[in-house]
């Protein structure tokens, strides 16, 4: 989030809740719609970077590359102004304006979609990184609700890229991982 300064510079920020929600169409676009309490402490800042990566492995180590696109951005429930970037296999939102500084809490709401994101393994499977792999801020929840078509089976992985960790629970009756 911000680049150049130890971390105790930025200690005091956090994201107390990062929450996600999927929708896998039947034409195989999926929709997300993600909501991020960020509290900037008393640091003051412009705003946030959010890394959606967008290149994914299947099963058998080929990479894909789904089609991406943000929706739309908004801060603390107003639509906002943001500028996009790539950055290696993420795609970039800056949400924030460079004449203006915030300090505190605020909730960022991120509205994007792949054309699909789905992988076939005797079905289909979505592989999808709900919070990336770009934040230098702490995480205390995240959370992500599943809809689709059918009743999904879930699973869930925790920690860097390809781990098989899963300090997450999973509510199959709601299909929200937490």
């Amino acid at each position: 989030v911000v680049a150049g300064f130890s971390s105790s510079a930025y200690a005091a920020e956090s994201i107390s809740n990062f929450d996600s929600v999927v929708t896998v169409q039947k034409s195989g676009r999926v929709d997300v719609l993600e909501t991020i309490d960020y509290d900037f402490g008393y640091a003051s800042r412009h705003g946030i970077f959010r890394y959606i990566p967008v290149v994914y492995k299947d099963d058998q180590g080929n990479t894909f590359k789904p089609g991406f696109a943000f929706d739309s951005v908004a801060v603390d429930g107003q639509a906002t102004k943001f500028s996009t970037s790539r950055d290696g296999d993420n795609e970039v939102v800056k949400i924030g304006d460079a004449n203006t500084t915030i300090t505190g809490p605020h909730m960022y709401t991120i509205r994007y979609h792949f054309d699909s994101l789905l992988v076939d393994k005797g079905g289909d499977l979505l592989r999808y990184n709900v919070t990336g792999g770009g934040w230098q801020v702490p995480i205390a929840k995240a959370s992500v609700k599943v809809n689709g078509p059918t009743t999904p089976k879930l699973a869930c992985y925790t920690g860097y890229v390809g781990s098989t960790a899963n300090d997450c629970t999973i509510d199959v009756e709601t299909n929200i991982v937490t």
